[in-house]
């Protein structure tokens, strides 16, 4: 056992980012785009920049419900995948497809009523509440199309199939910043929309991505790219969505309870002064690009556990679970030690202003303890979702961000001594939380589930 312990663990670690990579690649391409909207919108004026900002906030929070739910046919179809049952995993594809039109059409048609009503509600100028109106109409035509994406897009990664992904990715990319200056600036005879044009140059590279992911599966003769295709006909079944659903909807919540804990601590950061909300804005921006490594490793891992399960080596998931979560510290380590020594150097690089940059960089340090946690929960999320565990985990991020860490950056914010590091280290300890519970989570399930395979192999064995 010992002497084949390094060697199973580097062929898990190589599959292991085999997989990942492409996927990582993927994330950091889809804040590129969030990036190089801003910068644009920017370079036009500081309402159509503020107008970008609160727009794809409010989108955001519909996309990350969808995403959440449509999530769960990755670990379903991971285990599928294991189980080398095609034909299943070709219903569920029909039954997300289903699921993503539902959702794509209610959130195109909340967006396109509620959005004035909403923006209105939060008391900003009429001008920019306007101009934001009319950026989240813009971009909502998107979201049929994304959901759909979505769909293919997680059938794909639950199938190992992640290079794809990235090559849609990087058209995407492309076709938005294309799509741009084509519609903000007013270049071959379209209108110059401003901050308008970013929302429609978003949606059209939504309907792109899915239109060439398409077009791949029609072109392609690999069998399971075909099961994007031919998915089978006949009527939905109840049982398979409430699946979907039941995986899906802790998931969904889980990321909205990481979204509103983040959104919460940066209205807290308002209440302190204005060079603390930069310099959160800062600190936030460097720590969620570095989260989509995590985030992405969070989902091979998943495929990877879900793979196992499939193949009813649990043993073996149990351990893809733990290589993938060593495989996250070690690098979130990696990004907390270049923290460390450049911290300063990196806060620099977002504000010329003294102020704002030092309280920048005093953040920036305690991210290198945040990014641990964090990275080590989500990797940890994402095993859980391999055995298709997701109603607890999202029990343990909602109690670890609103019970524990929400009222700790609270108190450090209307304290007679409120200082932004005091918030932040709310931050750490609720993330910190999470991911010790969800590491126990793990251990728990696991055992419980070796425990469980020698009884259920005896029984099929006596049964034969």
């Amino acid at each position: 056992m010992t002497s084949r312990f390094p060697l199973s663990l580097g062929r898990e670690l190589r599959a292991l980012a085999m997989l990942a990579w492409p996927l990582i690649g993927s994330n950091l391409l889809i804040s590129a785009m969030h990036f190089i909207d801003v910068m644009m919108a920017g370079h036009i004026s500081g309402m159509d920049l503020a107008a970008v900002g609160v727009g794809s906030n409010v989108w955001l929070l519909c996309f990350l419900t969808a995403q959440g739910v449509l999530t769960a046919l990755s670990p379903i179809v991971s285990q599928q995948h294991g189980a080398g049952r095609l034909e299943q995993m070709g219903d569920y594809v029909r039954h997300g497809l289903l699921l993503a039109l539902v959702l794509g059409v209610l959130m195109l048609v909340l967006l396109q009523f509620l959005a004035g009503p909403l923006l209105a509600a939060l008391g900003m100028d009429p001008a920019l509440q306007r101009m934001g109106e009319r950026f989240v109409r813009a971009i909502s035509w998107g979201a049929p199309a994304i959901c759909c994406f979505l769909v293919f897009r997680f059938v794909l990664e639950g199938m190992g199939l992640t290079r794809l992904i990235l090559g849609i990715s990087v058209a995407g990319l492309l076709f938005n910043v294309a799509g741009n200056v084509v519609f903000m600036y007013g270049y071959l005879g379209a209108p110059a929309l401003g901050g308008i044009g970013c929302g429609v140059a978003s949606a059209l590279s939504m309907w792109l991505m899915l239109m060439l992911l398409l077009a791949l599966a029609y072109v392609c003769r690999s069998q399971r790219l075909a099961l994007l295709r031919r998915a089978p006909g006949g009527r939905p079944r109840r049982q398979t969505m409430a699946e979907i659903l039941r995986l899906g909807l802790p998931i969904a919540g889980t990321m909205l309870a990481e979204h509103g804990f983040f959104i919460a601590v940066t209205l807290m950061m308002s209440t302190i002064s204005v060079s603390a909300v930069a310099a959160h804005q800062i600190a936030m921006n460097y720590t969620s690009i570095m989260y989509m490594v995590p985030m992405a490793l969070a989902a091979a891992i998943s495929v990877r556990v879900g793979h196992a399960v499939g193949e009813g080596r649990l043993d073996e998931a149990r351990w893809r679970g733990i290589c993938g979560m060593l495989a996250c510290l070690v690098l979130m380590l990696v990004s907390a030690l270049l923290l460390l020594a450049f911290h300063r150097q990196i806060a620099q690089l977002y504000s010329a202003e003294r102020e704002v940059a030092t309280l920048a960089a005093a953040l920036l340090l305690i991210a290198a303890a945040f990014q641990l946690s964090d990275g080590v929960q989500v990797a940890c999320g994402g095993a859980l979702r391999g055995f298709k565990d997701t109603r607890l985990p999202f029990l343990i991020c909602l109690a670890s961000y609103w019970l524990i860490g929400f009222p700790l950056a609270w108190r450090a914010a209307h304290g007679p001594a409120a200082a932004p590091q005091q918030v932040w280290w709310g931050f750490v300890i609720g993330l910190s939380a999470a991911a010790v519970l969800m590491i126990a989570r793990y251990a728990l399930l696991t055992r419980r589930l070796a425990q469980a395979m020698p009884l259920a192999l005896a029984a099929k064995g006596g049964a034969a």
